[in-house]
C-alpha cells in the first residue's frame, strides 16, 4: 500500500493551532531595577535568522511565535556591557521565561552567559511531555511510528495490534488513551495544521527522519489545542539550516534468522519465505544555486523518504477436496455425523424436487466438465487426516507481501 505523499507548503497561523513557542523575561541592571530601552536580538543557531526588540517601562521583552529551535539571545543598553547567552531552547507550543541581568561597562565589552539554567516553562498553564528527534531516532520504534514514543509518558496506553504500527496503518495507531480518555478521541498536529480526520484518526504518520520533536500534551492545554477528548499529538517537521544535514537508515531481516511458525512446525510444513527491508534517509541545508542564488540564512530545504518491502508468514487450516473427490468417486466419503455423503443426480430431479442418488455415489466419468475436473486438479492434496466431507484437511504455510513508501519535502 502506497502511503500519502505529504508536503508541507504554506502554514497560516491564522487558521491553525499553533506549534510556535515563545520567549519572554525582564532585563534587570545589577541592583535588580528594570532596564528600560535595552535591545534584544535573537538569532536562530541553525539558521542565523534573527529578530530584535526593545524592553518596556518595565524592562519586558516578549518573542512570539517563535519556530522551535535553539537560540542565542544578546542584549544591548547604554552604559551596561553587552550580553549574550547561547544555547536557549525554544521548544513546541511552550512559553519559556528566561532573565537576563546585565553589568556595568562600555557596550562593546562582552559577557557570555554558559551556565545558566534552562529557561523555565512558566509562561502558562499547560503541561506535556516533550519527544526531541534524539529520543525518536534512538530509541526503540515500534513501526517507525514516532507517535508511539508517547508511550514514555504515564499517562498513555496504546491498546491495538502492535504489528499494524506502520506508516499506513491508520486504524492500528489510533487506538491509544490518554490521560484516561476514550479510545481515538486525540488530536494529532503537524506543524500546526490538524491531521485528524473524522474518524479522529493520524491521516500522515511521518517518518521519524522528517521529525524535530513531538509534544505530548495531555492536561491541561491551551484552548487552541481543542477538538480532543484526551489528548494531543504536536508535532514539529524539521527544516533545513546554514549547515548540510541528511541521515541514512537501513534494516534487513532475512526468512533463515527466523523460527518457522509453531502450526506449520507441527503439521511439517516448511518456514514460509518472509524477508523483511526497509530504508530511509534525510537531506537538508540552504538552497544554494552556484552563481545564481545563495540561500544561507534566508532560504533551505528538508527531504526525506521512507519505505518497506515485506512479506508476512501465514499458516491456516484449509478444506480440499481429496484425490478420490476430485475424480468424482465419493464412495469413501462421509458427512459430520459419520453417514455417507450421499451426491444426488441432478438429471433425475422430480416435479416434487426429489432425486435419485448416483450409483455408489461415483458421478460417472462421461459425466464430468473437462473443465471442472481440470480446475480440481489445482486443489492441493490433502496432508492431514479427512474425518468427514468438508472438514479442514490442509495446513497451509505461505506468505503474502505489503509494502509501503512515504515521502516529505
Amino acid at each position: 500500500m502506497r502511503a500519502v505523499i505529504f508536503v508541507l507548503l504554506f502554514v497560516s497561523v491564522a487558521f491553525a493551532q499553533s506549534f510556535q513557542g515563545t520567549l519572554r523575561g525582564r532585563v534587570l541592571d545589577p541592583k535588580g531595577a528594570t532596564a528600560s530601552a535595552a535591545v534584544v536580538t535573537l538569532i536562530d543557531e541553525g539558521t542565523a535568522v534573527r529578530r530584535q526588540t526593545v524592553t518596556n517601562e518595565q524592562g519586558e521583552y516578549t518573542f512570539a511565535s517563535l519556530t522551535p529551535a535553539t537560540y542565542t539571545v544578546t542584549v544591548e543598553a547604554a552604559g551596561f556591557k553587552r550580553l549574550q547567552q547561547r544555547g536557549v531552547t525554544v521548544e513546541t507550543q511552550a512559553i519559556a521565561v528566561l532573565d537576563l541581568t546585565l553589568e556595568l561597562g562600555q557596550v562593546s565589552e562582552l559577557v557570555n552567559v554558559t551556565a545558566d539554567a534552562p529557561p523555565l516553562q512558566t509562561g502558562d498553564a499547560s503541561t506535556g511531555q516533550l519527544l526531541d528527534s534524539q529520543k525518536i531516532t534512538d530509541l526503540p520504534l515500534l513501526g517507525r511510528n514516532p507517535f508511539f514514543t508517547a508511550k514514555l509518558a504515564q499517562t498513555v496506553v496504546f491498546v491495538a495490534n502492535p504489528k499494524f504500527a506502520r506508516m499506513q496503518d491508520q486504524n492500528g495507531n489510533s487506538q491509544v488513551s490518554i490521560a484516561g480518555g476514550p479510545l481515538r478521541t486525540n488530536n494529532y498536529l503537524i506543524d500546526g495544521i490538524s491531521i485528524t480526520d473524522s474518524n479522529n484518526r493520524a491521516v500522515i504518520l511521518p517518518s521519524p527522519e522528517a521529525v524535530q520533536e513531538l509534544k505530548l500534551q495531555a492536561s491541561t492545554f491551551d484552548a487552541e489545542a481543542n477538538r480532543t477528548g484526551g489528548g494531543s499529538f504536536n508535532t514539529l517537521l524539521k527544516s533545513g539550516t546554514n549547515e548540510i544535514h541528511g541521515s541514512a537508515v537501513g534494516h534487513i531481516r532475512q526468512t533463515d534468522w527466523l523460527a518457522n511458525n509453531f502450526f506449520a512446525n507441527r503439521a511439517g510444513q516448511p518456514i514460509a519465505d518472509q524477508p523483511f527491508r526497509d530504508w530511509a534517509g534525510s537531506l537538508g541545508g540552504p538552497i544554494y544555486i552556484p552563481k545564481v542564488y545563495d540561500g544561507r540564512n534566508k532560504s533551505f530545504f528538508f527531504i526525506t523518504t521512507e519505505a518497506y518491502r515485506q512479506h508476512d508468514g501465514s499458516t491456516t487450516l484449509l478444506s480440499v477436496p481429496t484425490a478420490l473427490e476430485r475424480a468424482g468417486d465419493f464412495s469413501h466419503s462421509v458427512s459430520k455425523n459419520g453417514t455417507p455423503q450421499v451426491i444426488y443426480d441432478p438429471l433425475t430431479t422430480a416435479a416434487d424436487g426429489t432425486r435419485q442418488p448416483f450409483a455408489g455415489d461415483v458421478i460417472p466419468a462421461n459425466r464430468l466438465s473437462s473443465v471442472g475436473t481440470s480446475l480440481a486438479s489445482y486443489y492441493p492434496n490433502p496432508n492431514a487426516a479427512t474425518p468427514y466431507y468438508g472438514a479442514p484437511n490442509y495446513n497451509f504455510t505461505g506468505s503474502y507481501p505489503n509494502r509501503g513508501d512515504q515521502r516529505t519535502f
